[in-house]
Order: C-alpha cells, then structure tokens, then sequence
C-alpha cells in the first residue's frame, strides 16, 4: 500500500486541494559488498529482493559474484564450477538469472532456483551464453552463441520451461536472428514481460536497433510482421532494455546528432507495429544523451542522463518530468546517484552510485513515508521536533521538491498543521526493529491542538 497516497488522501479531509506526489522522496539503502569493496545493483521484484554483482576476495584474488540481497543480508550465489557469475534480473518468486563460468572458464547462462544455479543451455553449440531477463512464469531471455564450423555468433533466445523440469529440452527454445534475418549477424534478448513479449536490440544494415516480438498467434516462431523495428530519432542506432506487462518499451535510441536519449514506445493503437508519434524521447538532464533501463507496471522509467555539467545522473521519469534521483534523497546523505537500473511496482529504485565513503556500491531507494522528515525510514519523534522548528514557515518546497528536510509533508508550500497530521498519522511506520525516538517535550507545545490545525492564509 503506498502511504504517501494515504496520507494526501488524510490531508485532504483539512485543505481544499492538494495531490499525492508522482516520485519521491527516499530513503536510500548501501547494499554492501562481498568483500571486495564494490557492488552494483540491476533488479529488484516486487518483495523487494535485489540483484546483480559485487567484487569478492576468493583464494586471495578479486573476482566478481552475483548477489542476492534479501532481508538486509548479501548473498554469494557462487558460479558453475569457475571463478565468476553476474547476476541480472530476479522474478518475484526469487528466481535468479545472469551468468557464470564454468570450470573451463567461459560465462554461460545460469538460472538460480530453490537455493541451486544451473545452466540454461538453449543448445547453440557455442561457448558462451548469458541470461539477462526472466518473468514470473520463468521464461527466460538472454543471448548464447551459435556455432556455424569454425565461427560464432552471438543470438537472443527465449526459453520456456513448458514441463516445468527446469532442463532445456527440445522445442522450449525461440530463437530470435537479427532484424536484418541473416544468421551470421548478432541479437540480444534483454528483457521478457508476462505475456512473453521480448524486447533486446540486433543488427540492422550497419548498426544495431531496438527490436520489440510479440508472438501474435502463439506458435512459438518467429513470423513475418512479429519482430519489429523500433528504429532511431533520426540516428544510426538504438537499444531496448526493458519492456512492462502493458507491453511498453524502454531503451536508447541515436538523435540526428548522433546523441543517444531514452525512449519510451507505446503501441498506442495496439497493432504491434511502429506508427508515427509512438516513440517517446525523454530527453535529459540538461546534457547531451541519457538512456532508459526499465519501466514498472505504471510507467515510472528509470535511467541515467547527463546533466549540464555533463555528469551522468541516475534519473526517475515520471508525470511527463525527468528528475535527477539526487534530488530526491536526503541532502546530506552523502550519496551520488550515477546510474538507475530497476524499478518495481512499489516505486522502489535500484542502481549504482558512489556512497559515502567514495566507494562504487548498489543501492536501493525506497519511497518515504510521509512524515519521514529526516529519511531514514522510520517515521518518529526526530521528524517532528523538524516539523516543529520549521513550523508556519512559508515558501517552503513541496515534500516531492525537498520540503520533506523542514516538515513539509504534503504538495502546499507552508509548514502548518496539515504537516502534523501527516506527521501523526504514520507515527512510528517504518520502525519495527529500530529505536523509536520519541518527540522532544518542549516542542510538544507547539501542536497544540495539531490534528484540527486548518492552514492558516497568508495575511
């Protein structure tokens, strides 16, 4: 349940208008490493369980392991016999896909089930292969190489266990060949929705294209008019990364000066196919190019852009607004948020950013509670002596804009009674576990009668 809605829908039993904010703010968590003193984050389901990978120390030597970050604890899920493993998507059943080496050395796709990795084998003859998407009816997507004699070329599959065996066995796998149809040329499946629809990018003339499929009637083939080309905006090159349940896709597509901008595709008229006006540029943050990562169920995108410093920002999209994600957390913090990877239908982010301590770490952002004044997660009395020092100051910025940091905890621009009983309202939500501090006592004078506070007008 969202409780930033719960608590505009509170306020607005005391004021004549107001709105839920669309994003933010939040609360950040480090989700640590292994070890090695580097992590980075790429998905996260709907309990909130993240994955992706983290520098560890094994037999003396550095190498890279996918995680699995659950319940506050990071997760070694190991390798299939070598030294190193990725992990990029889990399902909201916890299952995990990515890559790993084996005893020879090279990656292969892994899918992790029931606390066991295995390989996914979609039966290319080639040496190497990764998993990159994976839905909640465990279809996977990734790209393996098929072997032609002496050469390989990399292809994007899709697998469907269809006996629940969890071996790939004959007829499971849908090959997907490029967009220009030749088997010499590369494809990437990088995302699979619940309807089976796969989105990646493969070659096209000269360069690569976002490719969308939508098996129309259900064969299990690739036939004409089911693979699609999203093409550019006007550039060489485009990349589609994430795809949500309403089939809306995500991704990187080249302008005409040959800038990359995040896109989002809307079939709008639901004819499986690009029309005019259906593909969204989102432009950036005041720089020259961002790319979109993923898109939830409502349509919140997430990514990374240059701002007009020409830094690269982690951003959230949302309400037609691209917002750079540092905006949206603590100001002290101590974070910088560079790249954002996943986002679930709870709103929380997940990504890579440098933390505090200048280390390259994942995080998870959180959407606050409202009242959670300082952000960090537990809604107490250390938020409402902030709402009492701040108390019917004006000109201050909504709670989405940042007025979260002086008790600002709805959509108005003053700091009144209304803030107090959003305050009230989700006393102690987010604590369990944590110590709850309670109000200071001489700031308690200041509510006074706080629930029934109207907002009192400018004079």
């Amino acid at each position: 349940m969202d409780t930033r809605c719960i608590c505009c829908t509170f306020v607005c039993l005391f004021a004549s208008a107001t709105i839920c904010p669309a994003v933010g703010p939040y609360v950040i968590t480090d989700v640590g490493d292994l070890g090695g003193g580097e992590s980075r984050a790429y998905a996260v389901n709907a309990a909130g369980e993240v994955v992706g990978r983290s520098r560890a120390i094994v037999e003396s030597h550095y190498v890279w392991r996918a995680f699995l970050y659950s319940g506050g604890a990071l997760l070694d899920l190991g390798t299939l016999g070598g030294d190193e493993s990725s992990a990029w998507d889990v399902n909201d059943a916890g299952e995990v896909v990515g890559w790993a080496s084996n005893p020879s050395g090279p990656a292969r796709a892994f899918l992790y089930s029931g606390g066991t990795m295995e390989e996914v084998d979609p039966g290319f003859g080639g040496w190497t292969g990764v998993a990159y998407g994976i839905n909640d009816s465990s279809q996977v997507v990734g790209v393996a190489a098929r072997k032609y004699t002496l050469l390989q070329y990399d292809h994007a599959f899709r697998w469907t266990d269809a006996n629940e065996d969890g071996v790939v066995d004959a007829g499971e796998v849908l090959e997907l060949l490029a967009l220009n149809g030749q088997t010499t040329s590369t494809s990437y499946a990088r995302d699979v929705n619940e309807a089976g629809q796969v989105v990646g990018y493969s070659r096209a003339g000269l360069h690569d294209h976002a490719f969308f499929f939508h098996d129309a009637n259900g064969d299990g083939v690739v036939d004409p008019g089911e693979l699609v080309d999203l093409g550019t905006f006007g550039g060489n090159a485009s990349l589609a990364y994430g795809i949500n349940d309403a089939g809306q896709v995500v991704g990187g597509a080249q302008t005409a000066a040959s800038r990359t901008h995040a896109f989002v595709w809307t079939d709008a008229n639901g004819n499986w196919a690009l029309d005019a006006g259906e593909m969204a540029d989102l432009g950036t943050l005041g720089g020259d190019s961002s790319e979109a990562r993923a898109i939830s169920q409502s349509g919140q995108v997430v990514g990374y852009a240059q701002n007009a410093d020409a830094a690269v920002r982690a951003f959230v999209y949302a309400g037609g607004k691209m917002l750079d994600l540092n905006e949206l957390i603590h100001s002290e913090a101590g974070w910088t948020l560079q790249e954002a990877w996943d986002v679930n239908q709870s709103g929380q982010i997940v990504g890579i950013g440098k933390n505090p301590g200048n280390m390259t770490h994942g995080f998870v952002l959180t959407p606050a509670a409202g009242g959670d004044a300082n952000l960090d997660g537990c809604v107490d009395g250390l938020d409402y002596n902030l709402w009492s020092l701040h108390y019917l100051e004006q000109q201050v910025p909504p709670w989405s804009e940042g007025g979260c940091e002086y008790g600002n905890f709805n959509a108005d621009e003053v700091v009144d009674g209304l803030d107090y009983n959003v305050w009230s309202l989700n006393y102690r939500l987010g604590c369990e576990g944590a110590a709850v501090h309670e109000p200071a006592l001489a700031v308690l004078l200041v509510a006074g009668l706080g629930p029934v506070l109207r907002r009192r007008a400018n004079r």
